[in-house]
């Protein structure tokens, strides 16, 4: 077997590696859950509709939500406000099964444009 087909097969065993590993939204939220503290405030269809969260026992609310899942990596960027109407951005990034969270710059524009 030439160099070139070993390569070959080896991207494509890496590439289906990533893609059977790659995080979902369940994996995103399990991740905000204990890597943040913001849960969802409860199952009620009030909550999910309207975006209600907690973090530290305050009550939050999703405003905007962009996933991307590209089979090999997902990331996914969240603006949240409080009860004072502050707001603050969670960008995560996940790739092989692991979840990363992410600042606004040149590595997260390049991965999601």
């Amino acid at each position: 077997m030439n160099k070139s087909k070993r390569a070959v097969i080896a991207l494509l065993f890496l590439c289906s590696i990533l893609f059977l590993t790659q995080p979902d939204k369940d994996d995103i939220y399990d991740w905000l859950e204990h890597e943040q503290g913001i849960t969802q405030r409860d199952d009620s269809n009030e909550a999910i509709a309207f975006g209600l969260f907690k973090k530290d026992g305050k009550q939050i609310q999703e405003m905007f939500s962009h996933y991307r899942n590209t089979g090999l990596f997902a990331s996914e960027e969240k603006v949240f406000y409080d009860e004072n109407g502050e707001s603050f951005t969670i960008r995560v990034f996940g790739i092989a099964g692991q979840l990363f969270l992410m600042e606004e710059g040149p590595v997260w524009d390049w991965l999601n444009n």
